[in-house]
């Protein structure tokens, strides 16, 4: 993501005439592709900082290419007072991975979709509430509650942030909000439907490690102790 800040310091007789210029290129420039943010912060009577951030280095380009750009380079010069301040710099991209993390312990597998999903940026982890879990994995699911599963993954130090779902509608509605750069997904969704993806800038596939997954482990400790219901493993 690109951001940018613009210190700008307005003539004072000339101030009426640069909020309805600031707010039309605000509310236009907010419409297009790829613009995440563009926020208008006064600072004084005559001083406002103006905060971009923009997915690419191509949109940004593109921005600067519309009419009502043109419209705001060509009026600005004898409404303001230059040189100003202008700022530009680049982030990692933004990667998000969802699932319910929902065993006693984080295992093999999970701790390698995370480490290689947190390789490719910043990483945002969205789990499923303890409801959420419920309904797809049934009664004795979750064995840890959506708290502690956010905490441990918070700890984790790949995992940027950690935000919670209870349906895949929510889902897809924080996926159009937060448009990140890489969906990750396991190897064995390849074929399926991954909600957002259209949200996304691409969805990235990651082989799991065989055999591992919390519901297998907790199979395997019940059928090792019989009278140990799944939701009291250790």
């Amino acid at each position: 993501m690109i951001h940018l800040t613009v210190q700008i310091d307005v003539k004072a007789e000339r101030l009426s005439d640069f909020l309805r210029l600031v707010t039309a290129h605000q509310r236009l420039s907010r419409l297009e592709p790829g613009c995440f943010q563009f926020d208008v912060c006064r600072q004084g009577r005559c001083e406002f900082l103006l905060y971009e951030v923009w997915k690419t280095q191509h949109d940004l380009k593109r921005h600067r290419t519309t009419e009502h750009y043109a419209r705001w380079r060509e009026a600005m010069p004898s409404i303001e007072f230059l040189p100003r301040v202008r700022t530009e710099y680049e982030t990692l991209q933004t990667v998000w991975l969802t699932g319910c993390f929902d065993g006693a312990d984080l295992h093999a597998g999970h701790l390698h979709i995370l480490t290689e999903a947190g390789n490719l940026g910043f990483l945002t982890v969205a789990i499923n509430t303890d409801a959420s879990v419920r309904r797809r994995k049934g009664e004795g699911r979750p064995v840890v509650g959506d708290a502690m599963r956010a905490a441990r993954l918070r700890a984790l130090p790949h995992v940027g942030s950690v935000v919670l779902f209870d349906t895949e509608e929510e889902l897809a509605e924080m996926l159009r909000a937060a448009r990140p750069d890489v969906r990750v997904a396991g190897s064995d969704w390849r074929d399926c439907t991954i909600t957002g993806a259209s949200h996304c800038g691409r969805v990235h596939f990651m082989e799991r490690i065989p055999g591992v997954s919390t519901t297998a482990i907790l199979a395997a400790q019940h059928t090792a102790c019989p009278g140990l219901h799944p939701a009291a493993s250790p």
